[in-house]
């Protein structure tokens, strides 16, 4: 999908789109306002800081990719985009969130867990650049 940042509606429709069960746009949007309520009620802040707080701490600068060429594989690093770095914090947040029936629950607490730079999320990301890090000898490679 080709979104823009540069508009200011830019992150509900991806949370929306990503969260989206069988094509029923009526259950992402249920299960996005249940778990900003539940962000609103409990920490008595809006749910609009701690939701850009959170994907600006978890937004990846740099992401690899595996290259197959002839019986080698290879790890290219390459930075990403403004859009792309936010498309990928929010998929991180949705994975561990899609993973039990009580998903605007979890998504309450990785938000808010996210947003204090904690949680299991911040490690995953912290490989991710050590593993682009490591391989940054292959970066000159990046033909796609």
């Amino acid at each position: 999908m080709n979104y823009n940042v540069t508009k200011k509606k830019f992150i509900k429709p991806v949370i929306l789109n990503l969260l989206m069960v069988n094509g029923n746009k009526n259950t992402s949007e249920n299960l996005l306002t249940k778990s900003f309520k539940l962000i609103q009620k409990n920490t008595k802040k809006d749910f609009k800081l701690i939701l850009k707080s959170s994907l600006k701490s978890l937004s990846p600068t740099v992401s690899t990719l595996r290259i197959k060429k002839r019986k080698t594989i290879t790890t290219v690093p390459f930075f990403l985009t403004k859009q792309k770095r936010l498309i990928h914090a929010i998929k991180l947040i949705l994975s561990v969130s899609s993973k039990s029936s009580n998903k605007p629950y979890l998504l309450y607490q990785e938000l808010l867990q996210s947003s204090k730079n904690k949680g299991n999320l911040k490690s995953k990301i912290k490989e991710l650049q050590s593993n682009a890090f490591i391989n940054k000898n292959f970066s000159n490679y990046r033909w796609f």
